[in-house]
């Protein structure tokens, strides 16, 4: 995706204040995830940081951001669903460096809102005593659930909401089938994070639609997850799987009423009289306690023993 093409008045929005030299040194961009918050992120860093000034994407500059390895760029990511004070302790201690050949730095901080109370006053403090050289960059999904302290330091820039057909679309421009492009739009709600991750991840998913096939022929889904447990192991896998779980069994409950649904192939193996909203409202409801159990360390093995109990048709 062509955050130029996706965003334009954001990207226009950036390349007025690069124009006349109006730069805020906080900015916060404001949109649900995959909207090209962090694209746009990079898209400034270009501007700033090319040879032409103009994010030419020639220049050395614009290649070393394109292919995120700028030494004068930095990405702070929540570890373990929370961003810690020492995270941010990081960026002013980088901020009081100085370097000879290009002074400027760019910090960017996803998912802000998980700051915890320490480390968003410890941002608050660098909000308060800029340094000249330095932009923070901020990727939220709701300013609100921020400090007004930090907010009113800071320019928004609000993204518009994404198009996921959109999305599909692009997704199949690349050769991807019609059912996996509507899987990857639905969870990852971005073309750049949903081809990298079919990239770079295709056993991954492969495994999924697997699963997928174990559910509509009744087998058991432990035994299948068992088997193939290390494609699971990591948390973003886990994860990944769990939230295209979510995806499938809504478009199930679409099939009772309707045929006009993705993964039709697999429904037409199932007889709707057997079907049970209620059952699949639960099973949704089960996924997202296993998300959280995840997200709090329990053994995966238990995890998805417990969950699969509630996909066994009698």
């Amino acid at each position: 995706m062509n955050i130029i093409d996706y965003q334009k008045e954001a990207v226009e929005f950036i390349n007025r204040a690069f124009e006349t030299n109006h730069l805020s040194h906080a900015y916060i961009f404001e949109g649900e995830a995959g909207s090209g918050g962090l694209e746009l992120a990079y898209y400034f860093s270009e501007m700033l940081f090319c040879e032409e000034k103009n994010a030419c994407g020639k220049c050395d500059e614009c290649k070393r951001v394109k292919t995120r390895v700028h030494p004068n760029i930095f990405l702070i990511e929540p570890v373990q669903e929370v961003i810690k004070k020492d995270q941010i302790n990081s960026i002013i201690h980088e901020g009081q460096m100085t370097s000879v050949i290009n002074p400027e730095r760019v910090y960017i901080i996803k998912d802000v809102e998980k700051m915890n109370k320490t480390s968003s006053n410890t941002l608050l403090k660098t909000l308060e005593e800029p340094n000249s050289n330095n932009y923070l960059i901020l990727l939220s999904s709701n300013s609100e659930n921020l400090l007004e302290t930090i907010t009113s330091r800071c320019q928004i820039i609000r993204l518009k909401p994404i198009n996921k057909a959109e999305i599909r679309k692009l997704l199949e421009s690349e050769n991807i089938d019609s059912d996996t492009s509507f899987l990857l739009s639905e969870v990852f709600g971005s073309f750049d994070a949903a081809l990298d991750a079919f990239s770079n991840q295709s056993n991954l998913f492969d495994h999924i639609n697997k699963m997928f096939n174990a559910i509509v022929s009744n087998k058991d889904l432990y035994i299948e997850y068992y088997l193939n447990k290390n494609v699971f192991s990591s948390f973003d896998s886990s994860l990944i799987f769990l939230q295209s779980l979510i995806v499938f069994i809504k478009e199930e409950l679409k099939y009772l009423h309707s045929n006009n649904v993705f993964f039709l192939t697999k429904f037409n193996k199932l007889d709707k009289n057997y079907i049970y909203e209620d059952q699949l409202i639960k099973q949704i409801e089960s996924i997202n306690e296993s998300i959280n159990e995840l997200k709090s360390n329990v053994y995966v093995d238990l995890v998805y023993a417990k969950l699969f109990q509630s996909f066994r048709k009698e």
